[in-house]
């Protein structure tokens, strides 16, 4: 389990020719922490379990995407966002453990 802390800044285009709502892009660097290890199980009430990763707890990258909110107050936004780490959790283990998420969205802001 991992805490994403993102650090955006956010640039919206409002008023493009009779376009009811907003589109809007966004980036900036992403802080992740490890709160937990996953645990591997080889099956079974009695099965021994094992970590998946080895201690390492912070990577650093970037997170941007895009979003078009459907009005320009309260309502429904469609987006998505790419995150990727620069650095591993576990550099000093040997184990790359780096990320690159595609995450699509629907949200209702209001």
């Amino acid at each position: 389990m991992t805490l994403d802390i993102p650090v955006l800044l956010k640039l919206t285009f409002a008023g493009i020719n009779n376009i009811p709502g907003r589109f809007s892009v966004f980036a900036g660097p992403n802080f992740s922490f490890r709160l937990g290890d996953y645990e591997a199980s080889s099956g079974g009430f009695t099965s021994s379990q094992g970590k998946l990763f080895t201690p390492g707890y912070f990577a650093a990258g970037l997170e941007a995407g895009a979003e078009y909110a459907f009005t320009k107050a309260d309502g429904f936004r469609l987006g998505f966002s790419v995150l990727m780490d620069f650095s591993d959790f576990s550099e000093s283990s040997g184990v790359a453990a780096r990320r690159l998420c595609f995450m699509p969205y629907v949200s209702y802001w209001f």
